[in-house]
């Protein structure tokens, strides 16, 4: 018997997908984290191709991250310019007094 999507007796896939997403995120925080992003980004806005260079990046690879960064909500783009939000400037630059990101990846948080 098929199920037609929405129907009341279809499985929800919301948690599978939640799960998934928090996954995906967690991996994409920690590679920023890694390549330092967020305290290359603290000193100043770049472009992907300037923070590639900073970070010894592929420019498309940097694209990719600073762009799925930017839908998470942890960065902020105005043109081709990145920078941090507010809330990444304050726990995710290395140089803050509000560092979390050793936190976070002493906690296994992110991957």
């Amino acid at each position: 018997m098929s199920r037609e999507r929405g129907d009341a007796r279809t499985p929800s896939a919301h948690r599978i997908f939640a799960s998934a997403s928090g996954y995906l995120s967690s991996m994409n925080l920690g590679r920023a984290l890694r390549a330092g992003v967020f305290r290359v980004l603290a000193e100043s806005p770049r472009t992907a191709a300037d923070l590639a260079a900073r970070v010894g990046m592929a420019v498309r690879d940097a694209m990719d991250l600073l762009d799925t960064l930017v839908a998470l909500g942890l960065l902020q783009r105005e043109g081709s310019v990145y920078s941090n939000t507010p809330e990444t400037a304050y726990y995710l630059d290395p140089n803050s007094p509000a560092y979390a990101g050793k936190l976070l990846g002493t906690a296994r948080v992110v991957a």
